[in-house]
Formats: C-alpha cells, sequence, structure tokens
C-alpha cells in the first residue's frame, strides 16, 4: 500500500517550511532570542535557552518529516508545535502588542503581528492537523489491511453461514 500523494507532499512542504525556517534563525541566533523576548511570555532567565531549544526542535522535525518514519507521532508533534505558535502569536495580537517581527523566520524575514498572520498560522494548524489525521488513518488501514499473502482466508473460500431458524 502506497502513501497517499497528500500525505507525502504534506510531509515534505512542512519539513521544508520548519528546515529552511529553522536555518534561517541559525544566521542571527541573538537577533531570534530578542525577538522571543519581546513576546514577554517567559521569565527572561528561559528566553536564551528556550530560543536555541525551538531552532534544534524545528530542525530534528524537519528532518523526522523527511524521513518518512512514524508519520503519525511526527505530525503529531507538528500539530503540538503549530498549537505553541498559534498561541504566542494569538496572544501576543489579542494583548495588543503588535510587533514588528512575528519571529518565523529569525530575522532574516520580517514579518508583523496582524490579523492576517494569525489566521496564517490557524489555517496551517489546520492543515498539520488534517496532515496528522491522514497519515494516521494510513497508518491505521495498513495495520488493518487483510491479505491472502498474510495468511487470510479469500474471499472466494468465505461461505455464509447457514440459517439460524425458520422464517
Amino acid at each position: 500500500m502506497r502513501e497517499p500523494l497528500f500525505n507525502h507532499v504534506g510531509r515534505y512542504f512542512f519539513g521544508c517550511l520548519l528546515f529552511i525556517s529553522a536555518v534561517a534563525k541559525l544566521f542571527d541566533p541573538n537577533g531570534f532570542v530578542s525577538v522571543v523576548a519581546s513576546y514577554q511570555m517567559m521569565p527572561d532567565w528561559a528566553v536564551p535557552p528556550a530560543s536555541y531549544a525551538l531552532v534544534l526542535l524545528e530542525g530534528a522535525l524537519a528532518i523526522w518529516l523527511f524521513s518518512g518514519r512514524k508519520a503519525s507521532l511526527a505530525t503529531l508533534c507538528l500539530v503540538c508545535l503549530y498549537v505553541i505558535y498559534c498561541s504566542w502569536v494569538g496572544f501576543a495580537f489579542l494583548d495588543g502588542r503588535r510587533l514588528d517581527n512575528c519571529g518565523a523566520f529569525g530575522t532574516l524575514f520580517e514579518r508583523p503581528i496582524t490579523a492576517g498572520l494569525v489566521v496564517e498560522y490557524l489555517v496551517s494548524l489546520g492543515v498539520a492537523f488534517f496532515l496528522w489525521s491522514a497519515t494516521t488513518a494510513y497508518k491505521l488501514r495498513q495495520q488493518l489491511a487483510i491479505t491472502p499473502e498474510l495468511g487470510a482466508i479469500p474471499v472466494d473460500d468465505m461461505k455464509p453461514p447457514p440459517p439460524t431458524g425458520t422464517a
């Protein structure tokens, strides 16, 4: 059973997006730390380790998505990451903080936080969730597939059960 095209393309799309994002943040790691600090969502001492961990997480998740191994778990991690992104961007927007840079691509490509950006992140979360459900469904179909090669009874040999009583 081949992987559906949506699953394959979706994994590579998000993998490329995360990989490019992680590499862009590596060009100016201190600038990315300042972008994360501008959200004011965590104590000052936690900002640098959280920023570096986020870059490593994005890169590792990108490679994991490219590999295709345990795709349903990888896409679930992607959904969790996008929940965090949506929360941060949404809270900053609702709190009235109009930051000049959301930090998606570090300081290399600045994108201000606007209502459109919040919607964009929510749509991305929806697509990531749909990708997770599609990869999980594909995995379940693989596990439940009954084929003659695996020792299942061929459909032609199955006979209807005998009648159980009078009508």
